[in-house]
């Protein structure tokens, strides 16, 4: 009897197991998205971690048959979930920040003072060559006045 029930079990196992197949299938993945803002002298950081999990389990009913029927069972599960979430002020970031600020105005100013001698260079030597040629056309109106001994002298004429 004892025989008898062993192998009755056995074969209840073994026929369970042939009847119907099923197959798993569990492709997981993770994302980590790492989000770091700096606003002045505040440094926001934030972690999320977002998984899809997809599990595919194929069934199939009956061994022995020749056009077995195959179900599908598809099952995909998405969550997010936020790791860190953290604001910190940093004061070395702030200095660096006012550093920067100062260092631009610096340049801004020194700039200013470039383009403005360079403007005043500019309109002196303007000034120089409008100079020169007053001192030019003077020169040739006195060479063009001067009459040879023969000459009468240039009358300036009188407006009615």
């Amino acid at each position: 009897m004892k025989n008898f029930t062993s192998v009755f079990v056995m074969l209840l196992l073994l026929g369970g197991t042939t009847l119907a197949q099923e197959n798993e299938g569990v492709v997981t993945e993770t994302v980590v998205k790492k989000t770091v803002v700096r606003t002045g002298d505040k440094v926001e950081t934030k972690v999320v971690e977002e998984t899809v999990k997809e599990k595919d389990v194929l069934k199939v009913e009956g061994n022995d048959e020749v056009n077995q029927s195959v179900e599908l069972i598809s099952d995909k599960d998405e969550s997010k979930a936020v790791v860190v979430d953290e604001s910190v002020s940093d004061a070395e970031n702030a200095a660096l920040v006012e550093a920067k600020k100062k260092k631009q105005e610096a340049e801004l100013a020194a700039s200013k003072a470039a383009e403005k001698e360079r403007a005043e260079k500019e309109r002196q030597a303007l000034e120089e060559l409008k100079k020169k040629q007053l001192q030019a056309m003077e020169e040739n109106r006195k060479r063009l006045e001067k009459r040879s001994k023969g000459m009468a002298k240039l009358r300036k004429k009188k407006d009615n």
